[in-house]
């Protein structure tokens, strides 16, 4: 299932999500579904948008569930928690929600990120840097309400 992605203003974008805790399915448009097959679908449609990554926010879902690709492969995260160093760099990014909008974002260089890859799963901790470290904490602000218009200090770039 291709989902239709939330654009900014939607007020929906800028809510925080709330975790998934031994919860196993979610009705989406009157039809239950379990969070993999959710899952499975976020993927299908950021593929569909060329995206390297979508939060539930951005399909209007307030649950913290976000898909990353990360070296050519699609990783599930469910309530992922992300833990940084210091080390910071700057770089131009997108969003799925402010299509034709580009911002430099100040962002960790390197991360560890505590997640689940299913419900019952067991939690996976896992370094990350670079572009796929980026690529987690900007999947990881939309489910904490904040978009990438509202973490840089200059003027938005229109493409």
């Amino acid at each position: 299932m291709i989902f239709k992605i939330l654009k900014y203003p939607d007020h929906r974008l800028l809510q925080e999500s709330a975790p998934i805790y031994d919860i196993d399915k979610i009705f989406i448009n009157n039809t239950e579904v379990t969070v993999d097959e959710l899952l499975d679908s976020m993927i299908e449609t950021a593929k569909a948008a060329n995206g390297c990554g979508l939060a539930a926010p951005q399909i209007g879902l307030n649950v913290c569930v976000c898909v990353c690709l990360l070296d050519d492969k699609w990783i599930k995260m469910i309530n992922p928690e992300v833990s940084s160093n210091l080390l910071t760099e700057t770089k131009v990014e997108g969003c799925l929600s402010l299509p034709g909008k580009k911002c430099s974002v100040r962002r960790y260089k390197d991360i560890l990120v505590k997640y689940k890859e299913t419900v019952n799963g067991n939690i996976i901790t896992k370094f990350f840097s670079d572009q796929n470290a980026r690529t987690i904490q900007h999947e990881v602000d939309h489910l904490k309400g904040v978009l990438i218009i509202k973490k840089t200090n200059e003027p938005t770039i229109f493409s």
